[in-house]
């Protein structure tokens, strides 16, 4: 998505590029947009774990939106 907009990415790019096969991504996802929420998922909770909330909430907070301002164009 940094070089191409997500809307132009297609499954067969992506499964060439895992080196997986169609049957085993629609497995697990629906679609392209279904495996972009889960790795946005998958992320926030790496990040997460990283922050004691009740301590860096803040922090966390910050760290999120800055997040969200340098990916952008992956939204």
């Amino acid at each position: 998505m940094q070089t191409k907009p997500f809307s132009k990415i297609s499954v067969s790019e992506i499964i060439e590029d895992c080196g997986l096969n169609r049957k085993t991504c629609y497995y697990h996802f629906a679609d392209t947009r279904d495996l972009l929420k889960w790795t946005f998922e998958q992320e926030a909770i790496e990040v997460i774990k990283g922050f004691d909330l009740l301590i860096d909430y803040e922090d966390a907070i910050l760290f999120v939106m800055d997040y969200l301002e340098k990916n952008q164009n992956m939204l």
